[in-house]
């Protein structure tokens, strides 16, 4: 196991709810509150609806709820479902970018489909932010706006960046509920690393008109998050050595540079929860 997961897997397992800072379950609170008016307002547009759809045609047991509708499909469809509803209207809470419609969901569908307690849920939402958030911080910053001259204002992009970071995210969220072991949060983690999409923001930003796809399923994200977790919870092994060396995850999803002591650092002191935003409205903030 390297370094890193190793480090990561036991800061996820040991932590309790008790360990939380009191605002940070608050901000918890707020954006759960805030994503699931995101979900509603979601329903209403054709990416929702096929969401929806494309989520109870697949089914499976009845054990999790497609937020706004009395729809229950198993725990990653509907993972899947709240993920798309979430981010359709582009209104979702921004914690470095879009991690959000990608954490939720798979706390929330496992806790609903195994019982777990609010407490429970909080947890593991505040894990996946931070975990999600962090690994992303590693890389160099994805975009940066020219402070002066002809072109001020405008933005530079990073050729190659993305999300795939908040699959390994929404496996610790999910994970985190299941009360996984550190050794199967590390698989968990090793496995999502393995599924998350690739780096498309760039492209996104540069293609008009805009698909619904965007930069990235983040229904997918999270339906791949909970599959990660309960793999491993059922005892299949993914890459714990996912960071290390130069075919690293940092690698193969597009970036140059990769400092993974920025991933850990205050890890347990500074929150990244407390820098979670909020749109005034739909796309911009």
């Amino acid at each position: 196991m390297d370094d890193l997961t190793k480090q990561l897997s036991s800061f996820i397992a040991d932590l309790q709810f008790e360990d939380l800072p009191e605002d940070v379950v608050h901000e918890t609170k707020r954006v759960l509150l805030d994503s699931i008016g995101c979900a509603i307002g979601g329903l209403s547009m054709k990416r929702g609806k096929i969401a929806r759809k494309l989520a109870t045609r697949l089914g499976g047991p009845l054990e999790s709820t497609i937020l706004g509708t009395n729809d229950k499909v198993s725990c990653d469809n509907a993972a899947f479902a709240n993920g798309e509803l979430i981010n359709t209207l582009d209104f979702d809470a921004m914690c470095g970018g879009h991690v959000t419609p990608h954490v939720v969901p798979p706390a929330l569908a496992v806790a609903e489909s195994v019982g777990a307690s609010g407490k429970d849920l909080i947890l593991g939402i505040v894990l996946g932010h931070e975990i999600g958030r962090r690994i992303r911080i590693g890389s160099p910053e994805p975009y940066q706006s020219i402070p002066e001259g002809p072109n001020k204002g405008k933005i530079n992009w990073l050729p190659v960046w993305g999300y795939s970071a908040c699959t390994i995210g929404a496996a610790v969220s999910a994970g985190k509920v299941l009360n996984s072991s550190q050794e199967k949060l590390a698989n968990a983690i090793g496995i999502a690393g393995y599924f998350c999409p690739p780096s498309t923001v760039k492209k996104w930003a540069d293609t008009t008109p805009v698909a619904m796809i965007k930069y990235g399923s983040t229904g997918w994200g999270a339906k791949a998050g909970v599959t990660a977790a309960l793999l491993a919870e059922e005892g299949y092994a993914g890459n714990t050595n996912i960071f290390e060396g130069e075919s690293g995850f940092w690698r193969y999803t597009g970036n140059e540079e990769w400092s993974p002591e920025k991933v850990v650092k205050d890890l347990g002191k500074r929150w990244v929860s407390r820098e979670i935003i909020y749109k005034q409205y739909p796309c911009g903030h």
